[in-house]
């Protein structure tokens, strides 16, 4: 909401003209690329840019000659503005004589459109009209405006997910990607395109090309299904797709050519995960397939109360991050991950049947187990229905580092965190070295590797490494314990009998961090900007009038939050009618309204049960300022009783907290009593 005026506006219509940049270089470019192509060149439909009329402009300068300066606060004002930047273009465009591009329209920059933008928008979307163009937007995920596009006469409207720039917490490289399948139940549901979204940290970061790799392999009609038959932008930041295409790692340049199959319709899904074995019977959690939608008709494994467990035969792998989804609207109470012992557990499941339900994810530092076992603790009387379990690829020290190797056909993929799967090195002689350089030095507990037993050859491979060496099990792993730091690795491998010698995984396991998970203090402590003071600032029975009174407590969701919890702890049992919560919203400055508020019982703080849940706005919200208001969230949990209660707030934007209320026989009887929030404030 930079507060640019008339000369800015000027100066970037005068860049969009420029001889040798935008438009002009688009131009050439077109003819160049049919040249090498040996094809005609097409016409090629381009739209511009409305710079956004900031209501902080007061002196925008004079647009209709009148001597007059505009003052963009008011809505006549930003209209005129708008209306002379559209006349201007449109004068240098008549101007020009470009032999391949066509002006098809505008687009409206600003991402969200709040109630105080919809005046301008309307009237800019009439004068776009009457000028014979179309008008476009490409809002961020569930924006403002979005549910009311064609309202607003917007022409065509493509929604980002921004799952590629969700920065997950807990321990997570890779975000849930439920986010995928939302945003295209959103987009069909309101007739919108869908954005596909490029990370440039992809280019160092393996856990963005998994990213990237979902984005594809959601667009496939076994999952979303929106490679076919819906409209899509592209957003790579700058280069990116370029270097993906010119990248000596082919790795990265097969995701370039996804692209290329994606965009033409012909992409395939690879399944980024670790291959599984499912337990017999339950065949169905392991095939990729699982519900992303309301009457989705996908299988899945019915487990009944009040408990269930599914172990799996891992045969070997490195794991660290596994993920269950659950179709449907009911939900286990908890459920566990044991890799020889339980390491992992979840008891906040949030499913929403719009979806086809949704993911539990536990995880853990990644390390090598033989078997995988999942528990379930399921309500009394209820019945869940599993349909997909999925391994991610394990993080190690080693993730996504370059492999220097002498193998005829060498591979990147010795670093991915998958094993078991193709592609391979393979070294027909038997013997070959590998290189790494991890750039800084990393504290290991033991260096792995896995070789692959290729059909009807003898099988007894080693690696080694500055003198040490390990032969492979029956399994194909040989581990070699470091215990020390590690910044250039030169590994040996090779067959005792002069057999074909083939690595599928080369994993750096890191030392164990003792520290991990442990409380800690700082001193001097980090200031949160919107801190809870006292520890009781949510249950002392006073409440926020607006910005700068110091009675909110807030955390933001791009820092990576996705659910916050507040619980309560009542001191004893006590029949519960309804939670209520003090919120601010509105918008102003990303201050929103959740998107989604449940609420937990719970006897003794340990295993909670969820009692209600509710999508609705505030009841009586007030007004505090422009775009900015104040309201009770009303959450209503009849015949409840508990002495924990645990409310889970899912932000969208700033969550602002002011007071929290929860009702037993109209008395609120979590005034003055303390509570726990996780995480801290921001």
């Amino acid at each position: 909401d930079g507060a640019t005026n008339k000369a800015d506006w000027e100066f970037f219509i005068a860049e969009e003209f420029a001889a040798d940049r935008e438009f002009a270089a688009l131009d050439a470019a077109i003819a160049h690329a049919a040249q090498q192509l040996r094809l005609p060149p097409p016409t090629v439909p381009v739209l511009v840019m409305i710079p956004y009329p900031s209501r902080k402009q007061t002196d925008f300068g004079d647009v209709d000659g009148d001597g007059a300066s505009e003052d963009l606060r008011a809505d006549a004002a930003r209209q005129k503005a708008v209306a002379w930047f559209l006349r201007t273009f449109l004068q240098r465009w008549q101007q020009q004589t470009y032999r391949h591009l066509k002006l098809w329209g505008f687009y409206w920059m600003n991402e969200g459109i709040h109630p105080a933008d919809e005046a301008v928008v309307r009237a800019a979307a009439g004068e776009i009209h009457r000028l014979g163009y179309k008008f476009h937007w490409i809002p961020w995920f569930n924006a403002p405006g979005v549910d009311k596009w064609r309202e607003l006469g917007f022409d065509l409207v493509i929604m980002q997910p921004n799952y590629a720039f969700i920065h997950p917490t807990g321990g997570l490289r890779i975000p849930d990607e439920d986010r995928l399948t939302q945003a295209a139940n959103q987009c069909r549901r309101l007739g919108m395109g869908i954005e596909m979204e490029l990370n440039e940290a992809l280019l160092a970061d393996p856990a963005y090309r998994i990213n990237l790799q979902l984005y594809l392999d959601h667009g496939d009609h076994s999952l979303d299904g929106y490679q076919a038959g819906a409209v899509r932008a592209y957003y790579q930041g700058t280069d990116t797709i370029a270097r993906l295409c010119r990248s000596p790692l082919p790795g990265l340049r097969r995701l370039y050519d996804d692209l290329y199959h994606f965009h033409k319709g012909t992409y395939k899904r690879r399944r980024p995960y670790q291959p599984l074995h499912a337990p017999r019977g339950a065949e169905c959690l392991v095939d990729g397939l699982w519900a992303t939608r309301h009457g989705s008709s996908v299988p899945a494994l019915k487990l009944t109360a009040p408990q269930a467990s599914l172990t799996f035969d891992l045969s070997g792998r490195l794991v660290g991050d596994v993920r269950v989804h659950f179709a449907g609207s009911a939900a286990p109470q908890r459920v566990g991950l044991s890799l020889d012992s339980e390491v992992a557990t979840v008891d906040n499941i949030t499913l929403d049947p719009e979806h086809g339900g949704g993911f539990a994810i536990l995880t853990c530092p990644s390390r090598l187990v033989r078997q995988m076992r999942l528990t379930f603790d399921i309500k009394p009387g209820e019945t869940i229905a599993v349909d997909e379990v999925l391994a991610m690829p394990a993080a190690h020290l080693l993730w996504g580092i370059p492999c220097e190797t002498d193998a005829p056909a060498p591979s990147d993929c010795l670093t991915d965190g998958i094993i078991g799967a193709e592609p391979m090195a393979v070294w027909p002689k038997g013997i070959g070295t590998l290189r790494f350089d991890l750039q800084e030095d990393w504290f290991a507990q033991s260096l792995m590797v896995h070789f692959r037993r290729l059909d009807g050859r003898p099988f007894s491979p080693s690696a080694g490494v500055e003198g040490l060496r390990a032969t492979a099990d029956d399994e194909g792993f040989a581990s070699i314990p470091l215990h020390r730091p590690v910044r250039h690795l030169t590994l040996t491998v090779q067959d005792r009998d002069g057999g074909v010698v083939a690595v599928d995984e080369v994993a750096l396991l890191p030392a164990p961090n003792l520290a991990l998970g442990c409380p800690y203090t700082l001193d001097p402590p980090f200031p949160p900007k919107y801190p809870d003071i006292g520890g009781l600032e949510l249950t002392d029975g006073q409440t926020t009038r607006g910005f700068g009174d110091g009675k909110t407590v807030g955390w933001a969701s791009w820092e990576g939050i996705h659910t916050v919890t507040v619980a309560v702890d009542l001191g004893e049992t006590r029949p519960i009618s309804a939670v209520e919560a003090h919120l601010q919203g509105g918008g102003y400055a990303g201050v929103r309204f959740p998107k989604r508020t449940a609420v937990a019982v719970s006897d003794d703080g340990r295993l909670w049960t969820k009692v209600a849940e509710s999508r609705a706005e505030p009841m009586d919200v007030e007004p505090c300022g422009e775009n900015c208001a104040l309201g009770w969230l009303r959450v209503p949990t009849p015949s409840v009783r508990g002495r924990f209660v645990k409310l889970h707030f899912w932000p969208e934007g700033w969550l602002m907290l002011s007071e929290v209320r929860v009702l037993s026989d109209g008395q609120n009887v979590a005034l003055g009593r303390p509570y726990s929030l996780t995480p801290q404030p921001t």
